[in-house]
């Protein structure tokens, strides 16, 4: 290996994916930003919503690379959000989190075609590296 002293090295180009389009659904507003903080800072492009009639609203208007639910929402479960997603056509990933999860809702989630389930608390690295790899 060369040796480099007070120079820059340049590796050459490297290959950055476009801005992933992240739909997050959430009643906490605090998790929400967490979120979208982690969103903005990795350069990909986040909407938040507090219940599941405000992000099927969302889904239905706009087009998203993947989704992220809550498990429980104000007015409906996040479970029935992504099956009235999959209902309506919509294929993209989603991720489920929560505070509340046990292995009932995890296996149902999965049947559904849920991209991956994880618990809360989700903020960091961490969950910027699981958003862009779902």
């Amino acid at each position: 290996m060369p040796k480099v002293s007070g120079k820059r090295v340049h590796a050459g180009p490297t290959k950055r994916r476009r801005p992933l389009r992240v739909l997050i659904v959430d009643p906490s507003e605090q998790d929400r930003s967490c979120v979208l903080g982690l969103l903005e800072g990795g350069g990909h492009l986040g909407v938040g919503v507090g219940s599941g009639a405000g992000v099927l609203l969302e889904l239905r208007g706009g087009t998203w690379d993947l989704l992220v639910s809550e498990l429980r929402l104000p007015d409906m479960a996040g479970l029935e959000v992504v099956r009235r997603l999959r209902d309506e056509g919509g294929g993209q990933p989603v991720l489920l989190v929560t505070a509340f999860g046990d292995a009932q809702s995890m296996a149902e989630a999965f049947h559904l075609g849920v991209s991956d389930y994880r618990e809360k608390p989700f903020c960091g690295p961490a969950a910027l590296s699981i958003i862009e790899t779902a």
